[in-house]
């Protein structure tokens, strides 16, 4: 699964145990000895899933959660404790994690809610791409509906109006709209010697400009 997960963990015997397991499945995995450690990685990796211990020295689990709470509410945690502590598990839920493991963990569970985690998260992301191409599609469309409407104007105006200096600019700045641009240029192709030659016609500039250059 080609997500970012970060275990907090300060029995070094239990984290090499977790980091086996799960590398097997998880693409990127990333090890801190304490909360403070963890947080700090938070912050430099980004991961997308933290599997975290509660009772850890310098600072616990619940104090880092806190802390990574306050910079982000997507991120799944997943808080694991001894038997017996419930209370913990009551705080964690108001932070708002993901799921909860009592030590001692065996292998093929701690691997299961780790995958259906890996899944969720994923299927979110993959939600989240296929929304924001659908968003890109439809902006593209609707701006290509507006340049082809833009140029059944201008083509209409120069057979009514004719083309002259009036009509040329009102068509540039129809383009420029359309296309959301600060200038529009146009050019005329003359052919000298073999060589075509761009020679320059109009500028239209939007006028709301401060630095009204080419």
């Amino acid at each position: 699964y080609d997500i970012k997960l970060l275990i907090v963990e300060d029995d070094v015997v239990i984290r090499g145990i977790y980091e086996r397991v799960l590398k097997k499945t998880i693409s990127s995995i990333f090890l801190a000895t304490n909360g403070e450690e963890g947080y700090d990685l938070f912050k430099k990796e980004k991961p997308d899933l933290i599997l975290s211990d509660i009772k850890m020295p310098v600072m616990n689990g619940l104090d880092m959660i806190r802390k990574i709470r306050n910079e982000s509410k997507s991120v799944r945690i997943i808080i694991m404790s001894a038997y017996g502590e419930s209370r913990y598990f009551i705080n964690a839920i108001e932070h708002g994690v993901k799921g909860f493991l009592t030590k001692p963990i065996k292998n093929d569970h701690l691997e299961k809610i780790i995958t259906e985690q890996a899944n969720d998260i994923l299927l979110e992301k993959n939600f989240k791409d296929e929304e924001q191409k659908r968003i890109a599609a439809e902006i593209g469309r609707k701006k290509s509906d507006k340049i082809l409407n833009s140029l059944s104007i201008i083509t209409a105006t120069f057979f009514q109006k004719g083309l002259n200096k009036v009509t040329t600019f009102s068509g540039l700045k129809l383009i420029g709209d359309a296309t959301e641009s600060n200038r529009v240029v146009l050019y005329k192709l003359e052919k000298e010697n073999d060589n075509v030659v761009a020679i320059l016609q109009y500028i239209w500039r939007d006028e709301s400009l401060e630095n009204n250059f080419l």
